[in-house]
């Protein structure tokens, strides 16, 4: 059996049996440790003391929805009853799996009382006090104790992991003479204990010895092992082979060695556990999770997305118009600052965890840029840490997809990469702390072509032909065959294929060492969305380079079906172009989902989900993958310039050739006498452009234009 990460399943009861000083600050840590550290939720720790609530300082006994109480009686018998009330009240909700713990999973309930013990005079039985009503103390034996937690509903030991706390003096009796002589093979129970090292000091602001280290391990703070500067976490405790020493996570017996190095001496404390056969001996109050956000986890007031629109990764441009502006397009030649966003939504804090990244063409992963890093930093739970990747963009496509993951083991490349992968890792919905983001913004400019028809050009045609140079930089002409470049510009007939439409590569790699079946789902509405946009998928045919429109199956929702080899990419070509006068207001968003087939691995499937899906539950293909298309009408930019031979003098009659990133749509157009150009109203994104003449290359640059801006690029022979 193990322990589950999620709150929901974290319960835990704090006692203090007297009203001092000492007492009080022993359940402010522990409550503050439970709550803050490792992501309990209040309203499943019990706080109960026999003395006015009023007494209790701190804000953290005040935090929404705890629950805590005083418990009273008129004597011993009524306040001994009421504390029995109460244990059991709290076992009776503690008891209960939550529906979303996984099989194998069992809840986790914390015990922890702080007070003073005696010896009975009378029966030499070890008790702890609850209380002194009519100013004589009142008090429960071991036995007693055992009856409430053990003994009370078989359900409670059954479902959970039981970790008891006891602060006090002679504490340790009660496991000797009581809990140890359980002898139940399935109980999982452990058993801390620290003594109080005789009566309580009203005046400890600083609380029990025992607890106050306890709860520093417990939080990440470091002792020196040696007294030579040899710092370590608690994390790190030795436990001679018994537990991991390397795993990053501080177990109850590691934060029992680290408090016992500061107090052996004082409190004498202990440290016992009782397992079933095979279950792990280093036992947690709760594990560390971390959380990427899918697109359809919307944190409110966010509205959901598609689940591969990841919120919790995006760009930023630190040398762009707006540094902190969020965005999906790729600037060449420039930096781009990748933002991850990692969650840590367990119940234990984490000191130093794994970040690992992977950016690529579309289509579930593949090989790409993969970068690992490791994050050095406290992340209790609930809390976000924002991890930047500065990213060089060597490419010039105005689109990459990233898919990032966060782990407390190591993170190769490899397993970024999933370069020949033959697992079911992929499984989306098993991956909380993996995450994509693949949106693909294409604005388009919306000002008509030149020339004769302002024709758009049909999928393929798109391109300038470079073999005829002259004839394609030629200016634009009207239906009379007068010539109509605008004024102030080198506009050519071929400047039309930068503008009102798109074109854009869309890769799907088989990650996988098998043949597998894939499938593009459209969006069940897809043909609503062919009122403001033309939109082809297509793909290249022959050695000619030709686009075959592909069709997809009219079926609900319709959809492409192809089948790739272990290791083969298939590319595909989006053509999208706007409809006049359409999408004045707003963007439009059109989704894809890539499936893959599941029918060699759906065994695999059931043992990876513990369980929790029947191998006849599972459908014949399962997500891996998607994108979104997102047209929109834009602004065009402006580019303009000179181009200069070797000697930095203005070249008339160059050709400058214009290409879009991805190389799809392309352009050629003149200098003109002094040796300058100019184009308008182009598309918005990453464009590559070259100067020659009398077939001699001149002159190279990569550049990034966004909407409505104006771009001087300056062209030298012999450099790019």
């Amino acid at each position: 059996m193990a322990v589950s990460t999620r709150p929901p399943d974290k319960f835990a009861f704090l006692f203090a049996g007297e009203n001092n000083d000492q007492y009080k600050a022993d359940l402010r840590k522990v409550l503050e440790t439970l709550i803050i550290w490792y992501g309990y939720m209040p309203e499943q720790v019990c706080v109960r003391v026999p003395f006015p609530l009023s007494n209790l300082t701190g804000s953290i006994f005040s935090i929404s929805g705890l629950d805590i109480d005083e418990i009273s009686g008129a004597d011993a018998t009524e306040l001994k009853s009421s504390f029995q009330t109460e244990l059991e009240d709290f076992i009776n909700m503690a008891k209960i799996k939550d529906s979303g713990l996984l099989p194998g999973e069992l809840n986790t309930t914390f015990f922890y009382f702080t007070g003073e013990g005696r010896v009975n005079p009378a029966t030499s039985q070890y008790e702890l006090q609850i209380g002194s009503p009519g100013g004589s103390a009142a008090y429960v034996n071991g036995v007693w104790l055992k009856n409430r937690i053990y003994g009370y509903d078989t359900l409670f030991k059954d479902n959970s992991y039981i970790h008891i706390l006891m602060q006090q003096s002679y504490g340790y009796g009660m496991w000797q003479d009581v809990f140890s002589l359980i002898t139940d093979v399935n109980l999982r129970l452990t058993f801390t204990v620290a003594c109080n090292t005789g009566a309580a000091n009203p005046s400890n602001f600083a609380g029990s010895d025992f607890t106050d280290y306890w709860t520093r391990a417990l939080r990440f703070e470091q002792r020196d092992r040696t007294g030579s500067g040899d710092f370590i976490y608690a994390d790190q405790e030795n436990t001679g082979g018994a537990e991991p020493d390397n795993n990053l996570l501080i177990s109850l017996k590691k934060a029992y060695l680290f408090a016992d190095a500061f107090t052996h001496t004082s409190t004498e404390p202990q440290y016992q556990v009782m397992l079933p056969s095979g279950d792990p001996s280093d036992q947690y109050l709760g594990l560390p999770s971390f959380w990427i956000r899918d697109g359809d986890e919307p944190i409110p007031p966010e509205i959901s997305d598609y689940w591969w629109e990841s919120k919790d990764i995006f760009l930023t441009h630190p040398d762009g118009p707006d540094p902190a502006e969020h965005d999906d397009i790729y600037h060449a030649n420039t930096q781009n600052d990748i933002h991850i966003i990692i969650r840590n939504n367990g119940t234990h804090p984490v000191r130093e965890f794994y970040s690992g990244t992977i950016v690529f063409l579309t289509g579930g992963g593949g090989v790409g840029d993969s970068v690992v890093h490791i994050v050095n930093v406290v992340l209790k739970p609930g809390e976000a840490y924002e991890h930047i990747y500065p990213y060089n963009f060597g490419g010039t496509e105005v689109h990459r997809c990233i898919k990032s993951r966060a782990s407390l083991e190591a993170i190769t490349v490899d397993q970024l990469d999933q370069n020949g992968v033959n697992d079911i890792a992929w499984l989306v919905n098993d991956r909380s702390n993996e995450a994509q983001r693949n949106l693909d913004p294409l604005p388009v400019s919306d000002k008509g072509g030149t020339g004769a028809g302002n024709t758009i050009p049909e999928p393929g045609n798109g391109k300038a032909d470079e073999a005829q140079p002259e004839k394609e930089a030629a200016p634009p002409v009207d239906d009379e065959g007068n010539t109509v470049q605008p004024e102030g510009t080198t506009e050519s007939k071929t400047t039309s294929n930068l503008r009102n439409f798109r074109e854009h590569a869309i890769v799907i790699r088989n990650i996988f060492r098998k043949k597998k079946k894939f499938i593009v789902t459209f969006p069940e509405d897809f043909k609503k969305s062919l009122k403001y946009c033309r939109l082809e998928w297509c793909e290249k045919s022959g050695k000619n380079g030709k686009y075959r429109l592909l069709k997809p199956l009219d079926k609900n929702p319709p959809y492409l079906e192809f089948e790739l080899k272990g290791g083969e990419a298939k590319e595909f070509i989006i053509y999208a172009s706007l409809k006049p006068g359409k999408l004045q207001n707003f963007n439009l968003k059109i989704p894809f989902e890539i499936l893959v087939e599941t029918a060699t691995v759906k065994d695999e499937i059931v043992r990876l989900v513990k369980g929790i899906l029947k191998k006849a539950d599972i459908p014949d293909y399962m997500p891996f993958s998607g994108f979104t298309i997102e047209l929109s009408r834009a602004k065009g930019t402006t580019l303009y310039g000179t181009v200069y031979d070797a000697k930095r003098k203005p070249l008339p009659g160059a050709f400058v050739y214009f290409y879009s990133g991805d190389r799809y749509q392309s352009a050629i157009m003149k200098t003109n006498k002094y040796g300058s150009f100019c184009v308008r109203d182009i598309n918005p994104g990453n464009y590559i452009l070259k100067a020659g003449i009398k077939g001699k290359a001149i002159g190279e640059a990569i550049i990034y234009i966004g909407e409505g801006e104006t771009r001087r690029v300056d062209l030298f022979s012999g450099r790019k």
